[in-house]
């Protein structure tokens, strides 16, 4: 007798019912028994009906009894943005601000003809000519020097 055979079997014998209680009948697992029931829903050798949650197998020949439209979903709440505006509650965390941008940032350096070079954060190097780094150099020696 195959598996086909066996479930059939036990359908004629319980009547319509839920895949868990087939499958304590055949003593197997309940998701074994849904790999042979989906093969047989597609030949139409059984029907599946029920809820989502009470779902109840049957003989093509058995009628499903109490098989009523499922109930209506509950939607989940709206999420709402939180905000200081008009419409929001007092006490209510503002929104969080947007993240800063990087600070900018350089390094300083001195190429081999003795000019200031700073490459910045997006590495383009920016060079100096001489004249530029003797007048920063002579800058920086007055502010350290005070």
């Amino acid at each position: 007798m195959t598996t086909q055979d066996q479930i059939t079997a036990a359908l004629r014998k319980l009547g319509p019912c839920a895949p868990a209680a087939l499958a304590a009948e055949l003593g197997c697992k309940r998701d074994a028994l849904m790999y042979h029931v989906r093969a047989m829903l597609a030949v139409r050798a059984v029907q599946l009906g029920g809820t989502r949650m009470n779902r109840v197998l049957a003989l093509p020949d058995q009628e499903i009894a109490g098989a009523s439209p499922p109930p209506p979903q509950r939607r989940k709440p709206s999420r709402k943005k939180k905000g200081s505006g008009a419409g929001s509650k007092p006490g209510a965390r503002p929104a969080r601000a947007a993240r800063p941008a990087a600070e900018p940032f350089f390094i300083p350096a001195i190429d081999a003809d003795g000019r200031l070079v700073c490459v910045n954060g997006s590495g383009d190097p920016v060079v100096f000519s001489s004249a530029q780094t003797e007048r920063i150099a002579t800058l920086l020696l007055k502010h350290f020097e005070a």
